[in-house]
């Protein structure tokens, strides 16, 4: 596969690790077998520089030199296909051939056991595909080892907070609230799940709730909070307008208007909007 890369242009793929993971190689190895060349930037956040995950990513990010203009974001114990770097870079290149302003591309990844069987082929298909901001205030749309990002958006999200949101909650909504989410519709990389898993993507052993707002629903309108108590004056007047009606959806017990924004907003996602349907008497 032929691929043109700018000679001033630099691919960095962010991988931060922890522990001793029987899986690391492998990812390494799939990193190195890409298309196209990229750097590899790496930082072993383990004790007694422990920094966190957000904490690690901020300071990876702080490396990237300034004449690099594509960043990519790794998990230590997944596998990516060896044409995920190279069709993402292609999609940029023809995104920021009509759009100049902050890019985020991401894809699709495959559930796979730790033997990388694949158990689904799709992971976030069923929310990614959509691009109302509406299901972007809901939902988390975007795998964090699915991302690529530009340099202009790279630049808005480099002081990452180290707390309260997760690094790939807070790009997502950085660049939906300030430039162009590309979603590719490809599964390139193994999404390794097993016993040593930070967070996963299963629902296994979730309980059966009876309030309106389940636990994911929850931690997303904490996450929300803390970015638009610091961005809410990037938002565009109709974005600003569908973050007054999730407001009014998390915090309404009438439960006319939240049928009414039930209706009006999660038609797209047909499981959520019976769901909440179901839920809307409750507290």
């Amino acid at each position: 596969m032929n691929v043109d890369i700018n000679a001033n242009s630099k691919l960095i793929v962010l991988l931060s690790t922890y522990g001793n993971s029987p899986y690391y190689e492998e990812q390494i190895n799939s990193l190195k077998n890409q298309e196209i060349p990229i750097e590899i930037v790496q930082r072993c956040d383990d004790f007694p520089d422990h920094l966190g995950i957000n904490g690690s990513y901020r300071y990876l990010m702080s490396l990237v030199p300034k004449d690099c203009l594509y960043v990519f974001f790794c998990d230590q114990d997944d596998v990516w296909l060896p044409s995920k770097v190279s069709k993402m870079y292609n999609t940029m290149v023809e995104v920021e051939s009509h759009y100049p302003g902050p890019i985020l591309i991401h894809c699709d990844a495959m559930i796979s056991d730790d033997k990388l069987q694949v158990k689904k082929s799709s992971f976030i298909r069923k929310w990614a595909s959509r691009g109302d901001f509406f299901g972007t205030l809901m939902f988390n749309k975007v795998q964090g080892a699915s991302m690529m990002i530009n340099r202009c958006l790279l630049d808005l999200v480099a002081d990452l907070p180290v707390s309260e949101i997760m690094y790939d909650r807070y790009i997502h909504l950085m660049a939906e609230t300030t430039g162009e989410r590309v979603f590719l519709d490809e599964s390139l990389m193994y999404y390794r799940q097993h016993s040593l898993n930070a967070i996963g993507a299963g629902a296994k052993g979730k309980k059966l709730h009876f309030r309106f707002l389940n636990g994911d629903d929850r931690r997303i309108v904490k996450e929300n909070e803390v970015f638009y108590s610091l961005h809410q004056s990037l938002l565009d007047s109709v974005k600003t307008s569908v973050l007054k009606d999730y407001i009014v959806f998390v915090s309404t017990r009438n439960p006319i208007k939240r049928m009414k924004l039930i209706v009006q907003y999660l038609w797209p996602y047909p499981v959520t909007f019976i769901k909440k349907m179901m839920r809307v008497f409750l507290p």
